[in-house]
């Protein structure tokens, strides 16, 4: 017969097991975890649809880079894309994330001759 003592120590060791697990998830995938909350957030900030190739994130430099990004017209317009650009590097202040108020120290965009930005007005 299994005591009530080895029962709670079962739940336990269970609810132990799924946070070990669950950490070790996040340490192998927390880039990919990072790179979809990043274009859900700037995704929402423009209020248009945002499409990236890949996004680099590098915490030793404390930069992050948005390969071949797209942002979506919406569909009454004559561009397919409001913005283009092959690579766009931030450099933010780490501090900065938990606040309010998102500090970055450079934002280069890196355009080719194939990038735009379509400012079409409508009425």
């Amino acid at each position: 017969m299994v005591t009530r003592g080895a029962l709670v120590e079962r739940k336990i060791m269970k609810k132990l097991l799924g946070i070990v697990v669950l950490g070790f998830l996040l340490v192998i995938f927390n880039k990919v975890i990072f790179s979809q909350i990043i274009i859900f957030s700037v995704s929402k900030w423009v209020e248009r649809e945002i499409f990236v190739s890949k996004i680099d994130i590098n915490y030793s430099k404390r930069e992050i880079v948005f390969n071949l990004i797209e942002i979506r017209n919406m569909d009454k317009f004559y561009y397919k894309n409001i913005f283009e650009a092959d690579k766009i590097k931030i450099q933010y202040n780490f501090k900065s994330i938990f606040t309010n108020l998102f500090n970055a120290n450079a934002l280069p965009i890196y355009l080719d001759e194939s990038s735009k930005v379509d400012l079409s007005l409508s009425e």
